[in-house]
């Protein structure tokens, strides 16, 4: 046998060696960037989010994408939420559509489902160096709010765009031997 078929591939970093923030600050990098390259937008991380969420944001109105990313056996989720006004303002932006035409709430939808999608490709390529492979789902739009609890750790900035407030969140499944 040569060396090439008995040499065994390094994975690479364990995914649950990563750290939540290094996920989020990945994240937070990628906004940014693509509101100003792409939505032409201006963008800028905000104060960090308490670890209290709900006691700062009417989060009830909140809306906004969330994508899956799988590294290794563990599963992170990345979404990009507002209220209804900035999610229609990164919709539009996306669109090239100016803030005084109407958008169906069906388009609104798929226009931040791609930017989320777009902006989970930079988190995955941010990441990359530190965790391999990472593969990525399909956005999906929700209403509302998901509550971290027990095994759900949620992390969030908040990122200004233009003028309107949105939140970047990391939710990440806690594994009964990672705390």
């Amino acid at each position: 046998m040569t060396s090439a078929t008995t040499a065994i591939r390094d994975p690479g970093p364990r995914p649950e060696a990563v750290a939540t923030e290094a996920w989020l600050q990945a994240a937070c990098e990628t906004a940014v960037e693509l509101a100003g390259a792409t939505l032409l937008l201006p963008a800028h991380v905000d104060d960090p989010l308490p670890p209290r969420l709900s006691a700062l944001l009417p989060l009830t109105a909140l809306a906004g994408a969330y994508i899956p990313l799988s590294a290794g056996l563990e599963s992170i989720t990345v979404a990009w939420v507002a209220g209804e006004v900035g999610c229609r303002a990164l919709a539009g932006a996306l669109l090239g559509i100016g803030a005084d035409e109407e958008l169906p709430s069906s388009d609104v939808a798929d226009a931040v489902g791609e930017v989320v999608n777009m902006l989970a490709g930079g988190v995955k390529s941010r990441m990359l160096p530190q965790v391999t492979p990472i593969g990525l789902g399909l956005p999906m739009f929700l209403h509302g709010w998901i509550e971290p609890g027990e095994r759900l750790e949620i992390a969030a900035r908040r990122i200004q765009v233009d003028r309107f407030e949105t939140v970047v969140l990391v939710l990440r499944q806690r594994s009964s031997t990672r705390r």
